[in-house]
């Protein structure tokens, strides 16, 4: 995979995580806010750019 690849896979990334997230916010319910919480941090997660090497605690 050559430079532009990975910076291309890179912005997909951050790109999915922000929708995932607004998803998340637009779906989210007053009375769990805990797991609504708990669902964005997890997804944020995975937009890092070494999901494996981030450590996420809610």
């Amino acid at each position: 995979m050559n430079k532009t690849e990975a910076t291309l896979k890179e912005r997909l990334k951050e790109l999915t995580c922000l929708y995932e997230v607004s998803s998340i916010i637009g779906d989210a319910n007053d009375d769990f806010v805990e797991d609504t919480l708990k669902e964005i941090v997890f997804s944020l997660k995975r937009g890092f750019q070494f999901p494996q090497r981030t450590n996420c605690s809610y």
